[in-house]
């Protein structure tokens, strides 16, 4: 979009009451946080723009114009996590240098911890003496060097959570969360997927492109579980498919999203419900003992002494296990076992409920 145009302008010529009301508010609550020099938390699902939002608070920050380094806490192997961020000393460990860490190396400006969640505690520990002390020291490093960084956190994952589960400091998480922004889902936010539609077209270059009549109704009863990232996706494809000023009805919008990206808000006009597509169940270690010793009772043509003895076991423990499996097939309603199982074929057709578990033959 031009530069002297705000993503709030777009809203207001678009967009209802509602959703410029929201975005003055949404605006006040980021120029607050962006001025403020204490580490900041973004939170939000996957997909509602946590990067951008952090360039936006760098922008507004007395960091703009300086570096703005965004680290993926996901993408750095654990084991090389803590030199990434603090830098190590010649002789720490076989072929470490003296190399500065990324926190050292964004002095003056701000650093974004992306996916915060999946920082290992070793390295949270390091990060929570960083932040309050403002110095950082290298690995294999007695000495502490200044530094001036703003910290930006972001999340998808509940950290209050991941505190009671261990998997997370809660004095760090208290130390990053001093100045919050939460992004809404796209489906929570009052006229959202007609603002959201906008806004994204005049990213993507069409601001006049023509909607058809009741296209955002149509939009709006699906869940988007991917958020804006999945709705520009959608909006692409459709210029894609069809022409940089005008779009195709949403009908063949919506025929343009991933099929498994996630249910409508709604039902849909056809009233038809998607099959479940749910794998089957991996089967335990009792389910491949079982399948194993009834194909060996089977393969010696269902004589005890013989299947056992293949099996290895006493012929009294293979009947015990015969009785066991055919009560709990009349339990079943008397199916054979295999039938609609991962282990149908070789004893597909073998009945339980006609094996005769006192045969001593």
């Amino acid at each position: 979009m031009p530069r002297h145009e705000l993503p709030i302008d777009i809203i207001s010529r678009n967009a209802g009451p509602a959703a410029v009301a929201a975005a003055v508010v949404d605006a006040v609550r980021v120029i607050q946080v962006a001025r403020s020099s204490a580490p900041a938390l973004i939170t939000g699902e996957t997909g509602t723009g946590k990067t951008r939002m952090a360039h936006m608070l760098h922008m507004l920050s007395r960091c703009a114009g300086r570096t703005l380094l965004c680290v993926n806490c996901a993408a750095m192997p654990p084991s090389v996590t803590e030199s990434e961020l603090f830098g190590t000393r010649r002789g720490a460990f076989t072929g470490a240098t003296d190399r500065p860490g990324l926190i050292e190396a964004c002095n003056g400006g701000t650093l974004l911890l992306d996916e915060i969640g999946d920082l290992p505690l070793p390295a949270q520990a390091k990060l929570l003496s960083t932040i309050e002390e403002q110095k950082v020291r290298r690995i294999g490093s007695n000495e502490s060097t200044k530094v001036d960084v703003r910290i930006l956190a972001a999340t998808h994952v509940d950290l209050r959570r991941a505190v009671r589960e261990g998997r997370f400091r809660a004095d760090l998480l208290y130390r990053l969360d001093v100045g919050r922004v939460h992004l809404p889902a796209l489906r929570e936010q009052e006229d959202g997927i007609r603002s959201a539609v906008w806004r994204l077209l005049a990213e993507l270059g069409v601001p006049h492109a023509r909607l058809a009549a009741g296209e955002h109704e149509r939009l709006s009863r699906h869940a988007w579980p991917g958020n804006f990232r999945e709705l520009r996706n959608a909006l692409q494809r459709a210029m894609i498919h069809g022409s940089l000023d005008a779009l195709r009805p949403a009908e063949h919008i919506m025929e343009l999203v991933a099929p498994d990206a996630g249910s409508p808000r709604a039902s849909g006009s056809s009233g038809v419900e998607a099959a479940s597509d749910q794998p089957a169940p991996w089967p335990t270690a009792a389910d491949v003992q079982k399948h194993h010793a009834l194909v060996t009772y089977e393969r010696f043509e269902r004589n005890v002494e013989r299947a056992a003895q293949a099996l290895g076991v006493a012929p009294v423990t293979l009947r015990r296990w015969l009785k066991k499996w055919k009560s709990e097939c009349s339990a079943q309603e008397g199916q054979p076992y295999g039938e609609g199982s991962m282990y149908d074929g070789p004893i597909g057709s073998l009945d339980l409920r006609r094996i005769d578990c006192d045969r001593s033959r």
